[in-house]
């Protein structure tokens, strides 16, 4: 025990310095942690902002030195932010409809996943930042393939290194009086807009039920900010000309009716258990989901699944290449998503989804077998050029190719022991044939066939060169013709 005393003794000095080491280096992040969320101020040049929290993840941007950023959280060291202006995100086009003008889309599927957008595409776009719920809204900027390039929905976010930013001096919270507390947004409209004119201001956002005008569920932080201005008024006052707090609208003699009633696909997506009120009565569907929910909402159904079918009835009697394929997809893939639909109008829907895939396939083998047929058209007519121009060439006598075409040299191709030293085999030499005497070396290249060319008489179009080292002139070959043999010539 005494020998070993000195060992525990370094084993726990050891382990000391380590935790100290560790509590300085994460005292930084710890203490950015507990203060989140707060303004951050970029303090190097340029900073990679990534999809995830780590280098192994792709850049989804770049911000520059003097850039602020909302720093919402710290994660394993990195600072996790709200996107800046300038990254998007990515969802896919079969989960989102598009209203209006198409800057926005709204949520058809059960769980549509959103993708940090990597700049290269949707393709490497693999990270997930929030999945959103059927009903929910995006901004839609473009489309991209089979995605739609949409601004970060809340709770999209991306990180930024640890040394790549510090707390801004000025710690003002980006947007911090845009978010209003949990008071419905008809209250706010009614106290602040039209006080003297109550009965015809108040627009409520749910218009489930707006018959029903002395609800409870009467925001009472209005009537308690009306208390506070006018305490002597009553809620209700007996002369409507008085200019007291909007509540007069909750007389029962002026039932309020909602101009304009929000989003009304979310009412269509509410039946009570859809799945097992249908399966109980397979045979009439139609009756099965009249029981269930509304019967305006039935035929709202019933009416999309109509509207598909006859869609998809006029693709068919359509050329293959020019069926809207995609969209048909789409719609069906919708459609399939819909828990109203009757057991027998799912399975069709699946039969059509199946179809289409194969409609899509069978177009995409016609486009590769048509490619190749279009490039065994043009092997075949270079070819059959290829061997018209040989043929009128052997036609033609020496007398007349030397008439028509404009010669450097013609002579008499040889072999020679010249050798250049930078292509074999050796140079070729053309001699004049009633002499002998050279004309001029020719270089070896693809122009030049030796087993046609070498012995007879050729006529060469060409580039002539003086090689200061080997002492000669030598020609680069741009087009040779055979003349005939060297007999002919003489």
């Amino acid at each position: 025990m005494t020998r070993s005393t000195p060992a525990i003794h370094r084993a726990f000095s050891t382990l000391f310095q380590t935790l100290a080491l560790l509590t300085l280096l994460l005292a930084p992040a710890l203490a950015l942690a507990q203060a989140t969320p707060f303004v951050g101020e970029i303090v190097e040049d340029t900073v990679d902002v990534r999809a995830g929290a780590g280098t192994v993840y792709y850049t989804v941007g770049q911000l520059k030195k003097g850039d602020r950023v909302k720093v919402v959280d710290v994660f394993y060291g990195w600072y996790k932010i709200e996107p800046p202006k300038g990254i998007n995100s990515y969802i896919s086009k079969g989960f989102v409809d598009a209203k209006g003008d198409g800057k926005t889309g709204v949520v058809s599927a059960g769980e549509a996943a959103v993708k940090a957008a990597d700049p290269k595409g949707p393709a490497v776009s693999y990270r997930t930042q929030v999945d959103l719920k059927r009903g929910e809204t995006v901004q839609i900027l473009g489309e991209d393939a089979s995605f739609y390039k949409i601004a970060p929905p809340k709770g999209a976010y991306v990180y930024v290194a640890p040394s790549a930013l510090r707390r801004a001096e000025n710690n003002t919270m980006p947007d911090a009086t845009t978010e209003t507390p949990a008071t419905p947004a008809t209250t706010e409209t009614t106290t602040t807009t039209t006080p003297a004119t109550p009965a015809t201001s108040e627009t409520p956002s749910t218009p489930v039920t707006p018959t029903v005008t002395t609800t409870p569920q009467t925001p009472v932080t209005t009537t308690s900010t009306v208390i506070a201005t006018t305490p002597e008024t009553p809620v209700v006052p007996s002369t409507p000309g008085t200019t007291v707090a909007p509540e007069v609208v909750v007389t029962p003699a002026v039932p309020v009716v909602p101009s304009t009633p929000t989003t009304p696909e979310i009412t269509l997506v509410e039946p009570a258990t859809p799945a097992t009120s249908v399966a109980t009565t397979p045979a009439t569907p139609e009756t099965a989901l009249t029981n269930i929910v509304a019967p305006e909402t039935a035929i709202s159904a019933a009416q999309a699944f109509d509207r598909a079918e006859k869609l998809f009835a006029e693709a068919m009697e359509q050329r293959l290449e020019e069926q809207p394929l995609d969209r048909l997809a789409r719609l069906y893939a919708n459609l399939l998503q819909d828990a109203r639909l009757s057991p027998q109008q799912q399975y069709t829907v699946k039969v059509r989804l199946a179809q289409l895939d194969r409609n899509a396939k069978l177009a995409a083998a016609i486009g590769e077998a048509a490619k190749l047929r279009q490039r065994m058209d043009d092997d075949a007519r270079q070819l059959a050029e290829k061997e018209a121009a040989a043929k009128a060439q052997q036609t033609s006598t020496p007398a007349e190719l030397i008439s028509t075409k404009n010669y450097d040299l013609v002579g008499q191709l040889m072999a020679s022991a010249v050798y250049d030293g930078s292509s074999l085999p050796r140079l070729y030499r053309l001699i004049e044939p009633a002499s002998f005497r050279t004309l001029a070396y020719v270089r070896p290249g693809q122009q030049v066939d030796p087993n046609r060319f070498l012995g007879n008489t050729v006529g060469i179009i060409g580039q002539a060169t003086f090689d200061p080292a080997l002492k000669l002139n030598i020609i680069e070959v741009k087009s040779i013709d055979l003349l005939g043999p060297a007999e002919a010539d003489k």
